[in-house]
């Protein structure tokens, strides 16, 4: 079997502005906030997208900065968002990861105000059912220090996500691709699950081992690339 090419940096910003445009496509747009970050190959630090623009106006690497794990810019032009600790501790805390997202998305946001959780009412939901969705109690709204970013990487783990209570979600993943996909997928479940509230009793959850081959999926490398180049199509349009 041939093996794939490996990315090169400037193929992985390339896909890294392209992230940002599908979630704000799909809904996680906020203005100029929300931030998506890639480990840098080199061990220079991560790439986040500069302040001043949104999620939908990331057009390329141009519009990157690359920070190292104390919130100095390398490289790039551009105004550094405040919550860059946030991606500094859970890529510094789990080199597993090379992807991290935080957004406000709406559906997402308003379920973290409550002690509803995401169930796997649906196939988005699914997604979770094996790593179920917590939320982190921040004594405060942003998460812009390095201590209270620390204890948030903490309470995330291993998990692909977890909402911040009042405030948004955070996924993370093996790739870009995995990263974008959890925090799309868990806004759409969020969704649902607030379609369910007012009808408690009408509806029945999976149990999570009927969901086993879902949430797999999620950690599916030709799964997560075929859905991500899917929706940069989409994204486009």
């Amino acid at each position: 079997m041939q093996r794939m090419a490996a990315l090169t940096l400037s193929d992985s910003l390339v896909k890294l502005a392209q992230a940002h445009r599908i979630l704000a496509a799909e809904g996680h747009a906020d203005g100029t906030l929300g931030h998506v970050s890639f480990r840098d190959p080199e061990g220079r630090g991560f790439w986040l997208k500069r302040a001043e623009i949104g999620m939908d106006e990331v057009a390329g690497p141009a519009d990157l900065l690359l920070v190292d794990f104390s919130g100095r810019v390398q490289e790039g032009k551009g105004d550094l968002h405040s919550e860059w600790p946030l991606h500094a501790a859970v890529l510094a805390g789990n080199h597993d990861f090379q992807s991290v997202v935080h957004t406000h998305a709406r559906h997402a946001s308003l379920i973290s105000a409550s002690d509803v959780g995401i169930e796997p009412l649906t196939t988005e939901g699914g997604y979770f059912a094996l790593d179920p969705i917590r939320t982190f109690d921040a004594p405060r709204a942003h998460i812009d220090d390095s201590d209270l970013a620390a204890a948030m990487a903490a309470f995330l783990g291993t998990s692909l996500a977890i909402l911040i209570r009042n405030h948004g979600l955070v996924s993370c993943g093996a790739t870009i691709e995995m990263a974008t996909l959890a925090a799309l997928y868990l806004e759409r479940a969020a969704v649902v699950q607030l379609l369910a509230v007012d009808r408690a009793g009408h509806f029945r959850a999976a149990k999570p081992e009927q969901m086993t081959g879902r949430a797999m999926m999620l950690r599916s490398r030709n799964f997560v690339e075929q859905n991500f180049a899917y929706y940069a199509r989409a994204a486009q349009t």
